[in-house]
């Protein structure tokens, strides 16, 4: 009896015990919710829109909001309807109004353009998950879905955009008939950044507290008063969650092998144009991406888009046209 009674004693005591870690594992998740939702939403919405510089909302016509399960995608469908198809896909922290500059010569020359705004830039919201290549292609393909008619088309990526377009690119190459790369990012190592960088991208840092670093590591000039990244650090709630989770989980870095991919699959379907002074994503970058069509903006900085708009339309059109 004794033997049964120490026995019956031990199953209990340890019932007890399982019941008590069972309780305190229900309640640190409990909190650990209610903590997660009140300071992480799930999707932190875009801001109001405004119709005065720098993003006033009618930048281009048939500017439209779809909703999706990561929050709202705005984009924007236009030039003449009958035109060749002609995708952008812009950088970390400039949206649609990046194309206001060379949209003109594009849509002159027959083309149809369709612009969005990456999450969390502009007026597209911004979901509070990770910021990587997956969300990023998924973006272009629920705009996609949304837009059958545009099944074949040429595709454009500018800085992130780049390896955003080259990872879209290597996974629906069937949908993309030429593809042009601006002075793109992706091309660089994690191995091969500097210490500051290393740190961002091993995730040693929550996301939040890289928020607040970001202003010591210049990785972008600081924006001026006014401009377009100030203005979205100024009043999207969501934009610096989405800078710094592009930062740590993008393809901004690390995507040298889906640029060289796609660089021997597509070969002369495919041009990259560069700034040859530009200072955020250097030229020298390109040694990463195999043997490519280099066009080279004599002068031109990262930003060949605003301050060579003619030169990029012209360089653009060149290869475009190739494939007529």
């Amino acid at each position: 009896m004794s033997f049964l009674s120490s026995y019956t004693d031990r199953l209990q005591d340890g019932r007890v015990a399982l019941a008590a870690a069972a309780g305190t594992a229900s309640f640190l998740y409990l909190v650990s919710n209610l903590r997660l939702r009140s300071n992480y939403p799930k999707i932190l919405k875009a801001p109001a829109k405004i119709h005065e510089p720098p993003y006033p909302a009618d930048i281009f016509p048939n500017g439209s909001d779809l909703d999706t399960p990561y929050g709202k995608i705005r984009y924007y469908e236009f030039g003449p309807e009958g035109g060749k198809k002609l995708l952008f896909v812009h950088g970390i922290s400039t949206p649609s109004p990046a194309w206001s500059l060379i949209a003109p010569h594009l849509i002159k020359a027959g083309y149809r353009i369709l612009c969005y705004d990456l999450f969390g830039r502009g007026y597209s919201d911004s979901p509070q998950v990770t910021h990587d290549a997956a969300l990023f292609v998924s973006q272009i393909a629920l705009l996609l879905a949304h837009l059958p008619h545009w099944d074949r088309f040429d595709l454009c990526g500018m800085s992130l955009g780049g390896p955003i377009a080259s990872h879209f690119a290597h996974y629906f190459p069937q949908r993309v008939d030429r593809l042009i790369l601006l002075c793109p990012a992706g091309g660089t190592p994690n191995a091969d950044l500097r210490p500051a960088v290393k740190l961002i991208r091993s995730h040693l840092l929550p996301n939040f507290i890289l928020q607040k670093l970001l202003r010591f590591v210049p990785l972008l000039p600081t924006p001026p008063k006014g401009s377009l990244a100030w203005w979205q650090a100024q009043y999207h709630p969501g934009y610096k969650f989405s800078f710094a989770s592009s930062l740590q989980d993008g393809p901004i870095f690390n995507s040298q092998d889906v640029h060289r991919a796609v660089v021997r699959d597509f070969g002369s379907k495919l041009r990259v144009i560069w700034g040859d002074k530009d200072d955020v994503v250097p030229m020298n970058t390109v040694k990463y991406f195999g043997q490519l069509d280099l066009a080279v903006i004599e002068g031109g900085g990262h930003f060949v888009v605003l301050t060579h708009p003619e030169a990029t339309a012209q360089l653009m059109l060149d290869f475009l046209g190739a494939g007529k």
